[in-house]
């Protein structure tokens, strides 16, 4: 019994979360390649139930996010997607893990929920998924790519800032059983 009321007044315990937002300005995009031979393709809406092959998700809510035009890159190694990145061109952002709501603004472009399953991770994946994706941007007339992570994820952090992403600010947020609720925002520049 106490058990069980240790562990509801856990979630209740407010948690502080900090998540760095990056941006690179597309002037110099380093061209990345991967340690594996992989093709790198958008979903289509007919094919988005092969993102269940990295990670359960509800493909409703994967739809909608393909219907509203955001696009998402994933990877194929043997005929297996290995990983995935959406990226949201325009609307209204929600970075969840900072309970915050961003407009997209013209020329900017959102990279967010990227996955690379475990045993491929270390292979210059994610790089080369984000690099070809803001050139292809740039092509198509964007100017500055935007993404977040956690404080936590050194990994990534070394990715992007590897891949000229730069420190733009850092959100402070309190988790709040399951929910969380932004505190501060630190501009970095």
């Amino acid at each position: 019994m106490f058990y069980k009321l240790r562990r509801r007044l856990w979630r209740l315990w407010p948690k502080l979360n900090v998540e760095y937002v990056y941006s690179q300005n597309l002037e110099d995009i380093p061209e990345r390649k991967c340690r594996i031979p992989v093709t790198i393709f958008k979903l289509s809406l007919e094919d988005v139930h092969r993102i269940l092959e990295i990670r359960k998700m509800p493909l409703g809510k994967l739809r909608s996010r393909l219907k509203r035009g955001d696009l998402c890159y994933v990877t194929e190694y043997e005929n297996k997607l290995i990983a995935y990145q959406w990226v949201q061109f325009s609307g209204e952002h929600f970075i969840q893990q900072a309970g915050k709501i961003i407009c997209v603004k013209p020329g900017d472009f959102w990279i967010y929920h990227a996955r690379v399953l475990e045993e491929f991770r270390c292979k210059g994946i994610n790089s080369k998924i984000k690099s070809d994706l803001m050139i292809e941007a740039k092509n198509n007339g964007y100017r500055r790519a935007l993404i977040y992570t956690n404080k936590k994820n050194i990994p990534n952090r070394r990715g992007l800032e590897r891949l000229g992403f730069e420190l733009n600010e850092i959100i402070y947020s309190l988790k709040i059983n399951k929910t969380y609720h932004q505190v501060y925002i630190s501009i970095i520049k």
